[in-house]
């Protein structure tokens, strides 16, 4: 081979060496390590990846915190304000019959002028309120009464009545034939304790029973004492004698205690043992 040859064939084979490492490096240099190396992932793959963040582990804005509210329209109801004698009962610690049993029925007569002194002595007072004890017990009687006649209920025309109400009554009486159906405010009355009830019983339709006389009515067939004479007159129907007994029945078996003057009133014990337990309501 001659000298040209030769030298003809290693300038070719350096340029094909030459070309081989320019193409080598470039590659090298488009293709990317492993650490920058990054997915190409479709916009709406990684919108519907995207961490779901739970409310509750996200702090509250105080803009975002929940409101109270009562209703629909966003109005919190102002308090119910306490009648002034309800204010006293409850300092007395006496209760609301109706959280004790909220079948018994209040229909409190001193509260309207449906009432033989024809006045309101109770102002806006609606609930009947007695103490702890006098209160269990006359959900004892309702419940009696339920086994009995589960159609009917208790319904209370008095409970706990203050002395100041005393007062006001034995004034409203004062010089009339009612006077002696109202006790005395320097005597006092059960009543004036939380201890006393004046009940009656009402049927399914919250009609009163027939016992015989209207409620408060000062008379002697109002009397227990007398309902053997009456029923022998025939001035006591016999049906009305039955409702009489049925609700002394259900309240005596309760512990309650009735009076020979008015077939309504119930006490839970004697006026001299509810003074040494009980305080006076003034």
């Amino acid at each position: 081979m001659s000298s040209f040859l030769k030298i003809l064939m290693c300038s070719i084979m350096l340029s094909l060496i030459g070309v081989n490492y320019w193409v080598y490096n470039s590659s090298e240099a488009k293709t990317p390590t492993r650490s920058t190396q990054t997915l190409a992932i479709p916009k709406a793959t990684v919108e519907s990846t995207k961490e779901i963040e739970h409310p509750s582990l996200k702090p509250a804005s105080p803009e975002a915190r929940p409101v109270a509210v009562a209703n629909a329209n966003n109005e919190i109801p102002a308090k119910v304000a306490l009648s002034p004698l309800e204010e006293i009962f409850i300092a007395h610690k006496l209760i609301d019959i109706q959280s004790i049993d909220p079948s018994i029925q209040v229909d409190l007569k001193y509260a309207s002028e449906d009432n033989f002194m024809e006045a309101n002595v109770y102002g806006n007072m609606h609930k009947c309120y007695l103490q702890k004890e006098v209160a269990v017990k006359l959900s004892k009687a309702q419940e009696y009464l339920k086994e009995k006649k589960p159609q009917y209920s208790i319904v209370i025309f008095d409970g706990a009545r203050p002395k100041s109400v005393q007062q006001k009554m034995w004034d409203l009486v004062k010089g009339t034939s009612a006077h002696k159906y109202v006790a005395s405010p320097n005597h006092g009355s059960i009543h004036n304790y939380g201890a006393a009830v004046d009940v009656s019983i009402v049927d399914a339709d919250g009609k009163e029973l027939d016992m015989g006389t209207d409620y408060d009515f000062f008379g002697d067939l109002a009397q227990p004492r007398y309902e053997r004479q009456f029923s022998q007159t025939g001035e006591l129907m016999p049906n009305q004698l039955a409702n009489r007994i049925l609700l002394r029945e259900v309240m005596k078996k309760a512990g309650f205690k009735g009076i020979l003057s008015e077939w309504w009133h119930f006490e839970s014990d004697r006026l001299e043992k509810v003074k040494k337990k009980f305080h006076l309501i003034q």
